[in-house]
């Protein structure tokens, strides 16, 4: 199936927290998307929530999304739980606003507004039916309608062969120090730590 050319992948474990909210880390990607970057944080990880619940006003919302550093909503995620289960798939896009909190800061992924993701949504979590343990993103590059009017061709299998071979040359994102212990060991050693 010919469409749009993926530009990115990235894989997304759930941690293993306490908190009520389901929260997700990027262990792997492959590709560039330079919007990712907005969303690391003071660790230098890339992490996401999955949030339940009608956030928006529009009734055609999805129910479930991921929201990034900044409170940033990365997408919503259509057919994501369906049947009182997890569907194995799910798709989304960046929103099309110029700015998020009420237009006080710009949104790091305009300019790719018109990507489609599609994402395999995988494993059921002891934290819940629907809370999977791992969900792995294909970012199309301008396929924002293009994936939503091939979803259902893309999740029983016109997507497996792309997502394979990411998932084979994705590259670990390496985790770093937490500043505390950079800073320990930097003070013993010198900068160049």
């Amino acid at each position: 199936m010919r469409g749009p050319d993926v530009r990115y992948y990235c894989a997304l474990k759930l941690e293993d927290t306490e908190g009520v909210t389901p929260k997700y880390r990027v262990t792997h990607t492959w590709g560039d998307y330079p919007p990712m970057a907005s969303l690391v944080n003071a660790d230098g990880l890339t992490e996401f929530y999955l949030l339940r619940g009608v956030f928006h006003s529009s009734p055609d919302a999805p129910t479930y999304r991921l929201q990034g550093k900044g409170n940033i909503n990365f997408s919503g995620l259509n057919d994501f739980y369906t049947l009182g289960r997890l569907s194995g798939w799910a798709y989304g896009c960046p929103t099309l606003k110029k700015t998020y909190r009420n237009g006080k800061a710009a949104n790091p992924f305009f300019a790719y507004r018109y990507d489609g993701y599609l994402f395999q949504v995988e494993g059921v979590s002891e934290r819940g039916a629907d809370v999977p343990r791992c969900l792995e993103l294909l970012v199309y590059a301008g396929g924002r309608d293009w994936v939503a009017a091939n979803f259902y061709k893309l999740k029983r299998g016109a997507a497996l062969g792309v997502m394979e071979r990411c998932r084979r040359e994705a590259v670990a994102v390496e985790v770093p120090l937490p500043k505390v212990a950079h800073d320990y060991i930097a003070s013993l050693f010198g900068d160049d730590v």
